[in-house]
């Protein structure tokens, strides 16, 4: 629903559907998803895979100010820890924020942060304005962000330390070397990721 979050990690491969329930469109509801990928470490992408839903309830707030909610999706952030399990050091935070709006975050220098804007417009304090579905590349100079929203607008920080590993990527599978490439390609092929109840109904 409105405000949550389903966390995957595919682990050595499922086959999956992100699809909105037959009653949602049989009401004709709207329908508005952001999805990330996040590339895993070497030492994980053999485990098994790992499901997660996280309703909005269970995401601590932070770095809350007037006309603004953030809620921690994943990560630590202060003394608040986000309900999703992570492969690897992450951060990831989503604001909401009213017209007029402003907050400041204290970001870990070791990540490599940035925010992606859903909809509405931003300023960042000392670079400048951005418009919405605009990704923005933080530097890691400082640990200070101030945002002020100068319309409705609602936001993603995510954060996370640099894995430095060699990434290769064929369709939907990403791994470390083609030849890991041409495995997961083979096991998708036997059936070794399983195959969609639905599609044998």
């Amino acid at each position: 629903k409105a405000g949550d979050v389903q966390w995957m990690h595919a682990g050595m491969g499922i086959i999956h559907s992100e699809r909105p329930t037959e009653a949602s469109i049989a009401a004709g509801m709207p329908q508005e998803i952001v999805q990330l990928w996040i590339n895993s470490p070497a030492a994980s992408k053999m485990l098994p895979p790992d499901y997660q839903y996280v309703p909005q309830a269970d995401m601590p707030l932070v770095a809350t100010a007037e006309g603004v909610t953030t809620r921690l999706v994943a990560g630590p952030y202060g003394e608040a820890t986000g309900p999703a399990r992570t492969q690897s050091s992450l951060l990831v935070l989503w604001t909401e924020a009213n017209k007029g709006g402003t907050v400041t975050y204290q970001l870990p220098q070791d990540l490599l942060t940035t925010i992606y804007l859903i909809k509405g417009d931003l300023r960042i304090v000392g670079h400048g304005l951005v418009e919405p579905e605009t990704l923005v590349v933080l530097s890691s100079e400082g640990d200070q962000l101030s945002i002020e929203a100068t319309s409705n607008a609602q936001f993603l920080i995510l954060g996370g330390v640099p894995l430095g590993e060699k990434v290769v990527q064929q369709g939907p599978f990403v791994m470390n070397t083609e030849t890991q490439i041409l495995e997961a390609m083979r096991d998708y092929q036997m059936g070794k990721m399983g195959f969609l109840v639905e599609e044998y109904i």
